[in-house]
């Protein structure tokens, strides 16, 4: 008698299925997020890497997963400021939650990782019932203008050590890890100063225990001793952003 043969035959898992790493999508009940995610993508994303410029059109939402991006205001005598990072918690761009379909910013990728990418029109079709994905998106949005104004304040009262401290720790959460890729030059030009002046902070933090830099990395060794010289700004932000999700697990 002979062996009986057997097909084996592999199911790759979808999407969904696998781990995300967006607190937003992690959030939502599973057949919201089975649906919105039928024709979404995993992607991998550089440092310095460009992800949209102001007024391109606007063809995906990106949830970041592991990946920092940063949103960046260029002006014509070739400065540039950025007004905003986001994480695992949020995603980009905003600009389809008001109704516009370009690009208002440019948007880098800071920080190497990995995002999850959802097609404009499958992310339109997810908010446009009202239910949780819509709540989340909407306090989101409302986070991430009580951030903006929080960064005018900060930018315009504190000094660069504390916002160097702040800039590190919203890094820190925005990844969901300690150690990150990120220059002098870079950080520099997030913050507004010249590198010089980011290069002592960074020794001040350094000193003092709550970070380790190394060329192009700087690691996180004791988050409540950088929260010490970080402003007020910070806790404001991140206790705003928990908000978002608090209200979701009730």
């Amino acid at each position: 008698m002979g062996k009986e043969e057997r097909t084996v035959r592999t199911v790759k898992p979808s999407l969904a299925q696998l781990p995300l790493g967006n607190r937003i999508l992690e959030a939502l009940p599973e057949a919201a997020r089975d649906t919105m995610l039928e024709q979404a993508k995993r992607v991998r994303l550089g440092r310095g890497q460009v992800e949209m410029y102001a007024g391109m059109a606007l063809g995906h939402v990106d949830f970041p997963a592991s990946a920092l991006l940063s949103s960046v205001v260029h002006y014509e005598d070739g400065s540039a400021r950025e007004v905003a990072i986001i994480g695992r918690s949020g995603f980009l761009p905003i600009e389809p939650l008001v109704s516009v379909r370009r690009a208002r910013r440019t948007v880098y990728c800071r920080i190497e990782g990995e995002a999850v990418r959802v097609p404009l029109e499958a992310f339109e079709s997810a908010v446009a019932p009202r239910g949780l994905f819509a709540d989340l998106v909407q306090r989101f949005l409302g986070a991430r203008l009580f951030a903006a104004e929080e960064l005018v304040a900060c930018n315009l009262t504190h000094g660069l050590l504390q916002r160097c401290a702040r800039w590190l720790l919203t890094a820190r959460d925005g990844i969901g890890g300690d150690v990150f890729a990120i220059t002098h030059e870079n950080l520099a030009l997030m913050l507004g100063v010249h590198r010089p002046s980011v290069s002592e902070a960074l020794a001040v933090l350094q000193t003092a225990g709550a970070i380790t830099p190394r060329r192009g990395e700087i690691s996180v060794v004791d988050a409540a001793r950088l929260e010490s010289f970080s402003c007020e700004c910070y806790a404001a932000v991140r206790d705003e952003f928990e908000r978002v999700f608090a209200a979701s697990s009730r």
